[in-house]
């Protein structure tokens, strides 16, 4: 199965048209208790009581699973971020808690 669909281009945040292809195994079952004699790594769907299954829901689950993680165009130029001199900036000196308790130990000793 194999498709077209436009999704955003995770780099420049513009629509980018992604070729979707998956191959889809699907084993049907009458039955989940049926799915132990299938290999480990089959795909299966149960039918319902009718023997029927919804077609459509079955290939859109298989469509979602095909999406690329972050989906991009091909050539797509990203510019790199100019680093500033304000880049590094120094964090503040934190004041040491304890230096409180020293100084009333201090005074307790002079005393």
């Amino acid at each position: 199965m194999a498709t077209t669909i436009n999704l955003i281009c995770q780099r420049c945040l513009e629509p980018a048209a992604t070729d979707i292809k998956a191959d889809v195994q699907l084993w049907l079952l009458r039955d989940e208790a049926r799915a132990d004699r299938l290999p480990d790594d089959a795909d299966f769907l149960v039918l319902d009581e009718d023997g029927r299954i919804d077609l459509a829901d079955a290939l859109e689950d298989e469509l979602i699973l095909a999406l690329p993680l972050a989906p991009m165009h091909e050539n797509c130029v990203v510019y790199p971020v100019a680093e500033s001199e304000d880049a590094e900036v120094e964090a503040p000196k934190r004041e040491n808690p304890f230096e409180v308790l020293a100084s009333l130990k201090g005074r307790t000793e002079k005393e």
